[in-house]
């Protein structure tokens, strides 16, 4: 397998991973939205946002949660395939793979996400949404990590 798809690979793996530790986190570290609302998924917030501006109204509900999650998945991908531009065929390194999960954090949620006025700035946001989120990166970045495999064989694969 190619470090690009093993990489794609892994950061859908692993975006269920983040997944799965969000929805715990919401419990443990749990933040209203910016206008004060309950607590939501942030792939869902920001997904349910970008839909309001663009359709100038409110989306379909069932609409939002199918498109978060596949929109979530598809950015996982597209990172993990980029962790797999970088990392080339080196072996796994948790430690490398937790780095490149904060990265991830600094460009969405440091820079484009509060750039389209979506969620404050981390220095603006509800502290503990941002512990989850820097948590949930971590843990997206080991996942990534741990999953990529670029030098499985095809045998390998259909275990």
């Amino acid at each position: 397998m190619t470090p690009i798809l093993s990489g794609a690979r892994g950061g859908i793996l692993a975006s269920l991973a983040m997944s799965l530790f969000q929805a715990g986190g919401m419990k443990l570290f749990p933040a209203p939205t910016p206008e004060g609302g309950p607590d939501e998924w942030t792939p869902h917030y920001i997904t349910k946002s970008a839909l309001k501006a663009f359709l100038k109204d409110e989306p379909d509900p069932d609409w939002v949660k199918s498109l978060s999650a596949l929109s979530h998945l598809g950015y996982g991908a597209f990172w993990g395939a980029l962790y797999g531009l970088w990392s080339g065929n080196k072996n796994k390194n948790i430690a490398r793979g937790m780095a490149f999960g904060l990265g991830v954090w600094a460009i969405g949620y440091a820079g484009w996400v509060p750039a389209l006025g979506i969620l404050n700035p981390p220095h603006r946001e509800h502290r503990n949404r941002e512990v989850r989120l820097l948590l949930a990166h971590l843990v997206y970045g080991a996942a990534l990590a741990a999953f990529y495999n670029p030098n499985s064989s095809p045998e390998e694969e259909s275990l």
